[in-house]
């Protein structure tokens, strides 16, 4: 049985998944934290156009890392 979300909430700020491709680490900011059904908590990216659950079986997730601060590129 598939789980289905019954509540979203805004994801910490500096909270990033992190991804292990052929070049090496990616990370992705996590935007918002699910409820599921089944009492699961869940983690949701962005990616382009994409919104899906960060340990979804599709990607290649290997964790969270949060930043102290936020990185501002000139």
């Amino acid at each position: 049985m598939k789980s289905e979300i019954i509540q979203i909430i805004p994801a910490p700020e500096a909270l990033y998944a992190v991804y292990a491709t052929d070049r090496g680490k990616r990370t992705s900011q996590v935007i918002c934290l699910a409820l599921m059904d089944d009492g699961k908590i869940r983690a949701l990216d962005a990616f382009g156009d994409e919104i899906d659950f960060c340990d979804s079986e599709y990607t290649c997730f290997k964790g969270f890392v949060k930043y102290s601060k936020r990185c501002e590129y000139k």
